[in-house]
């Protein structure tokens, strides 16, 4: 691999944010088009996301969790010309019908049903993105090390990683250079984008993020639910992790959910 190559497979901070200067205005057009539905992932998260892959070219990306569609409609509006691979563990829940008449207009996206965490890593291959959504926990983080034990996707991606959760516990102790959506500088450059989803996620009595910095009331050292970027560890790494993360499940009872 190329030094430049490598940088690329490696975002940091400063070259996210002048990436995603260029592409805010793609993000925000996507986001007025889409709408944003509850339990869906911040428009800024989904900009941090397109800023880290910025220099690759994804072959397809493949996502674990849909509820609503959110982040679904918006990468296949933001990849246009790549396949979205979406999964869902249910069909026919209230968010899947949701989610499945938001997503028919669009002819790059595939939906697919079952647990992700069996039916999954066999589908992504090494120009892949992957996006886990769901499930949470310490499942989460083995569906992500499951696939890049099996295959080197180009980028993993995984939600719901602000400070508190077993996601960032584990990507800050064993992932190699991880970032995250809530660095404070990245933050203060894109809330902006967020304000037509706080406005609906504090109308909803249902949400544990009430706004920014806010959940289940109280302050949190994360702006918001969070976007982890991961990048594809060697694949002795990730079976390497995976032997950690099922020691940590053994010990601790926390690790097990």
């Amino acid at each position: 691999m190329s030094e430049q190559a490598g940088a690329a497979n490696r975002p940091d901070i400063p070259g996210i944010l002048e990436a995603a200067q260029n592409l805010a205005d793609r993000v925000r057009a996507a986001a007025d088009r889409s709408g944003y539905q509850e339990k869906g992932i911040l428009n800024s998260e989904i900009l941090f996301m397109l800023a880290c892959v910025a220099a690759l070219k994804p072959a397809r990306i493949v996502e674990s969790g849909r509820a609503r569609g959110q982040s679904t409609a918006l990468l296949a509006l933001l990849f246009p010309d790549r396949e979205v691979i979406s999964f869902e563990l249910h069909k026919g829940t209230p968010d899947d019908e949701i989610a499945t008449r938001r997503l028919s207009e669009f002819r790059n996206v595939r939906l697919m049903y079952g647990d992700s965490l069996n039916l999954l890593p066999p589908i992504v291959r090494a120009g892949d993105v992957l996006l886990v959504d769901g499930p949470k926990g310490s499942l989460g983080i083995e569906l992500c090390l499951r696939v890049c034990a099996a295959v080197s996707p180009l980028m993993v991606f995984m939600h719901d990683s602000h400070h508190g959760q077993l996601e960032r516990q584990f990507a800050e102790t064993f992932w190699p250079h991880p970032v995250f959506s809530d660095d404070p500088r990245f933050v203060t450059a894109f809330e902006a984008l967020d304000r037509p989803c706080w406005e609906l996620i504090a109308s909803s009595p249902d949400r544990q993020w009430q706004a920014p910095y806010t959940r289940d009331g109280l302050r949190q050292l994360s702006y918001g639910p969070t976007m982890a970027c991961l990048p594809a560890p060697k694949r002795r790494d990730a079976k390497w992790m995976l032997r950690e993360l099922r020691r940590l499940k053994k010990r601790y009872p926390r690790w097990r959910h």
